[in-house]
């Protein structure tokens, strides 16, 4: 980055900060992906990798419900997915269920597979790699987290307690 920008994002609002952090996140995720693909691994191998360990600790429990799970999820996808709109869809102990629009982990924005292309990641690498990342991160807490994207750009993430 040269300093001329970086000074600019320095002087910006706080929202075009939190932007550039996102950006770099996206930028970041999707490069070590790509890395990883070049190598020879899959996005299935890659996500567990990187999502099988750790949710514990993070979550702050082993056996949170779906509902506790869900509720945390929606916070980190607001937090670090510039524009993304979440929406509840089923909010109980043993299922909760959020739609996600306008964005999520793999991209937002006008060019939202921008970055993926960027990095030679087609959608459905980007979206393989998501969907074993959930299932990783559910099965160290007890939960069965699945992804769905559709053909209208929205995704369901479930979390259910088997």
């Amino acid at each position: 980055m040269d300093i001329g920008k970086a000074s600019k994002i320095e002087q910006g609002s706080p929202a075009d900060l939190w932007r550039e952090v996102a950006r770099g996140r996206l930028y970041f995720e999707l490069g070590g992906l790509a890395f990883a693909v070049q190598k020879g691994f899959t996005p299935t191998e890659f996500g567990r990798h990187v999502w099988g360990h750790g949710a514990v600790q993070r979550t702050g429990k082993a056996d949170p419900t779906a509902l506790e799970y869900m509720g945390g999820e929606a916070k980190e996808h607001l937090h670090f997915i510039p524009d993304i709109q979440v929406h509840f869809d089923v909010m109980e102990d043993d299922l909760a269920q959020m739609t996600l629009s306008n964005g999520c982990w793999g991209g937002y924005g006008k060019k939202r597979w921008g970055t993926a292309s960027y990095w030679g990641l087609s959608q459905d690498r980007v979206c393989e790699y998501c969907h074993e990342c959930y299932g990783a991160w559910g099965e160290q807490i007890g939960l069965s987290i699945t992804t769905n994207p559709q053909a209208d750009g929205t995704c369901f993430i479930r979390a259910t307690r088997p």
